[in-house]
């Protein structure tokens, strides 16, 4: 088994209804003691390219809307932070060190946000990166998800 599993801005590209089982598998790869490490980039990727586009342009979508828009090629599946701690919680995946980013909040505040979104607070929506650590316990088991995680944000 490997010590480590590691990925660098790939998970925003997975359809949401993946993200659990290939979390898992992937947390089952690693050795009792290894660690999982993802680095996530919660933008939108057309800022890259295009400077009129906002980091969080693709908030004003409906997922309809969305669905006809997006890239098919390069697939971002536009989940906010919470919603990947709620996958790792979910898929009962440790989460030993969550550290974030969080955007500007003018270029957040220039895009009329999508109902789908508007429910989630603005600091989660702020968030433009996302790195989360799983250590694999050594005895092998993943234990209880639950309050002692420890997050470390910088802005």
């Amino acid at each position: 088994a490997p010590d480590a599993v590691v990925s660098n801005l790939v998970l925003e590209h997975i359809p949401e209804p993946l993200l659990a089982p290939i979390l898992s598998a992937c947390f089952d790869l690693v050795a009792p003691g290894g660690v999982m490490s993802h680095a996530i980039d919660l933008c939108d990727h057309a800022h890259y390219i295009d400077p009129s586009v906002t980091q969080f342009n693709y908030l004003r979508f409906s997922p309809r809307a969305w669905s006809l828009v997006g890239n098919d090629v390069q697939h971002e599946n536009r989940l906010r932070a919470s919603q990947y701690l709620d996958i790792y919680h979910g898929a009962g995946i440790p989460m030993d060190d969550v550290s974030s980013r969080a955007g500007e909040w003018a270029q957040l505040a220039a895009v009329p946000v999508a109902p789908a979104f508007a429910a989630l607070d603005v600091d989660d929506l702020l968030v433009v990166f996302l790195h989360i650590t799983s250590v694999r316990p050594s005895g092998g088991s993943t234990g209880p998800v639950g309050d002692d995680v420890a997050q470390t944000t910088s802005t």
